[in-house]
């Protein structure tokens, strides 16, 4: 029971855990495909973004020099202009922040006029003229900054009146490297969080940077792996439901093998169980079923043999007990046959005593005749002129025989003609014969392979032909057989060359 049980489990885990740890495996890697598609959902977008803004801020202030150019001499009321003079390598744009208060931030920019000349203007703006960027909002966050990382507009006015500085955020991402790329994104941390950021230089002055904090990218993917979590959970339950039902379907023929197995351990041999499972489970339950029946057989066979051992031992315990109380009663009867003879002689001739001795020694004669009887009948002589019918033997005898012809798989078959009369061996002579060739040619004979027994007439004595796959060479172990029939005035010869395949023996027929 015990293995019984253990096999549920292992055959129920098995079913189960693979599924699940399926599952759990495929779950994971679709987790971390959200998370990295998310991520390169976020970083395109950034980048999109922050080139879009970018090249809106180049366009605005391309639009603030002209105004400048052409407003010079009069400026409008938002702009305060004055000429200055520069060299000529200055960058055309270069932006500042001077703000003096949190409420009022103010920009400051230097433009270079065109058109030959080497003027600098120079404006102070507000942030949102520059760029408005109030509509940027939510999770991102998104800014202009020059090169000594002073936030020039941001969608918290804040950030730029408080002239606040995201120093460490440039030497992370380097936007103004001479040799780096003019846009890009880079994994970052900023304001200690992990953080993904994206920059599109405009000039050599100016960036435009976007942040999105990597928790709210995973908040974002959420969802998906929500839905993936519950399809798992999904696909658990349906696999432990098929485990289920699959293990019942597998596990009650084998309760059933089980039970039958213990049975044939208990001798209930011949016990069949049905079942309707699979057709390879179902084709194991014949074959144990099958296999019970030929247990059956054999048991009963078996039975048979102990039966005909027990009578056969209890004859021979009979006969050595018989043997013993002839040879203990043969002396004393025939002393007392030589007594009563010697005593008869010396009586006179008209002596009574005459006659009782010679009744004493008659009675003496008629015991030991009958021990001699009992001693013949329990050693079991055979007539010399006693005969057999040889193919009753034959049959009795490869009965006798077949577990050894089907241990080693040999396929008997016999064509005997029943109607040959007797031949002059005794039965047991001629049995003990037969039964030393049948073992011959199971230990001889190449394993599944067929054996033929005939038995015909030829001339006036009767032929046996045992016909095997012979691979035999060494013949020692017939010597007694042939002795036998070579005794009896019949004969035993070998035909196959020096691998025999055929044992003809010569039986004289009475």
């Amino acid at each position: 029971m015990h293995v019984r049980g253990s096999l549920r489990l292992h055959l129920f885990g098995t079913l189960v855990l693979l599924p699940i740890i399926v599952a759990t495996v495929i779950t994971a890697i679709g987790i971390r495909l959200f998370h990295g598609d998310k991520e390169l959902y976020v970083y395109d977008l950034s980048a999109q973004s922050v080139e879009l803004v970018a090249r809106n801020l180049a366009s605005r202030l391309e639009s603030l020099r002209l105004k400048a150019e052409l407003t010079a001499e009069a400026a409008p009321p938002f702009l305060s202009i004055s000429r200055g003079e520069g060299r000529t390598s200055d960058p055309i744009y270069l932006v500042e922040n001077v703000s003096q208060s949190p409420d009022q931030p103010r920009l400051r920019v230097h433009v270079r006029a065109r058109g030959g000349k080497s003027d600098l203007l120079t404006l102070e703006i507000r942030p949102e003229s520059l760029l408005d960027l109030r509509g940027y909002g939510g999770p991102t966050k998104l800014m202009v900054v020059n090169r000594e990382g002073q936030i020039l507009d941001h969608p918290d006015l804040r950030q730029v009146g408080g002239n606040r500085r995201v120093t460490d955020l440039l030497r992370q991402l380097k936007p103004f490297s001479t040799h780096g790329a003019k846009a890009g994104t880079r994994e970052v941390r900023h304001n200690d969080q992990p953080t993904l950021a994206a920059f599109s230089r405009v000039g050599d002055q100016l960036a435009v940077l976007q942040t999105i904090d990597r928790r709210q990218v995973s908040a974002a993917s959420k969802p998906l792996v929500t839905s993936a979590v519950v399809a798992s959970l999904v696909v658990v339950v349906i696999a432990v439901l098929v485990a289920l039902l699959l293990g019942r379907t597998i596990i009650r023929p084998l309760k059933l093998m089980a039970r039958q197995a213990e049975a044939i351990g208990r001798g209930e041999f011949g016990v069949a169980v049905q079942t309707q499972s699979a057709a390879e489970m179902s084709q194991l339950m014949h074959s144990f079923n099958a296999m019970s029946a030929a247990l059956k057989t054999r048991e009963e066979e078996l039975q048979q043999v102990q039966r005909k051992l027990l009578e056969s031992e209890r004859l021979n315990a009979a006969s050595r007990m018989i043997a013993n109380i002839v040879k203990e009663l043969s002396e004393p009867l025939e002393q007392c046959f030589v007594l009563a003879s010697q005593t008869r002689h010396r009586l006179p001739e008209s002596s009574v005593l005459r006659d009782l001795q010679k009744q004493v020694m008659e009675e003496a004669n008629r015991a030991s005749n009958i021990l001699q009887n009992l001693s013949r009948l329990s050693s079991h002589e055979e007539s010399p002129t006693a005969t057999a019918e040889p193919d009753i033997i034959i049959s009795d005898v490869l009965i006798s025989s077949r577990p050894l012809f089907e241990k080693q798989q040999l396929q008997v078959t016999t064509d005997l003609d029943t109607q040959l009369g007797r031949v002059t061996i005794g039965p047991e002579q001629l049995r003990n014969a037969l039964l030393d060739i049948f073992l011959y040619v199971t230990s001889q004979a190449r394993p599944a392979t067929a054996v033929q027994v005939t038995l015909k007439r030829h001339d006036s004595a009767m032929l046996l032909d045992v016909a095997f796959g012979g691979q035999a060479s060494d013949t020692r172990e017939l010597a007694s057989a042939a002795s036998i029939f070579e005794e009896q005035g019949g004969g035993l010869r070998l035909e196959g060359g020096q691998k025999v395949s055929h044992i003809v023996v010569s039986l004289p027929i009475e």
